[in-house]
């Protein structure tokens, strides 16, 4: 259960794409959330592209740097499998655990680096219209 949980008061406006784009979160906050657990400082920052609304997605990840790699990534993923519940077809978001603390939002919101991770969106062969 987490500590403290926060939303963005904007929701993704289309209901269409609400789904698709809390699946990119997800899949973010994982990518992330892998190089943040194998970082020396538990500390890591993602960014997507989320064609269907037209945005872009950030997002920062962080343990206590006291953690082991295994450690910090089973806080954060556990952490990330309550978005789908808590957070679910808002734009932007934060869950804070004890030793670990999960954040995105459709604007930057973090000094950007170059040891960013990007994620490219998976392509929808389907249409959908705007």
């Amino acid at each position: 259960m987490p500590e403290s949980v926060a939303w963005n008061m904007n929701n993704v406006t289309d209901s269409r794409n609400a789904a698709a784009f809390g699946d990119l979160v997800v899949r973010l906050l994982g990518a992330v959330a892998g190089a943040a657990a194998s970082a020396t400082g538990r500390y890591r920052t993602g960014q997507a592209g989320f064609p269907r609304g037209r945005m872009n997605v950030y997002a920062l990840v962080q343990c206590t740097p006291d953690l082991t790699p295994a450690q910090c990534r089973g806080c954060l993923d556990g952490l990330i499998g309550q978005v789908p519940k808590w957070l679910s077809g808002r734009v932007g978001g934060r869950i804070l655990g004890v030793r670990c603390d999960i954040r995105y939002e459709n604007e930057v919101f973090f000094a950007t680096s170059n040891d960013m991770v990007t994620l490219t969106p998976l392509v929808n062969t389907s249409k959908v219209d705007d």
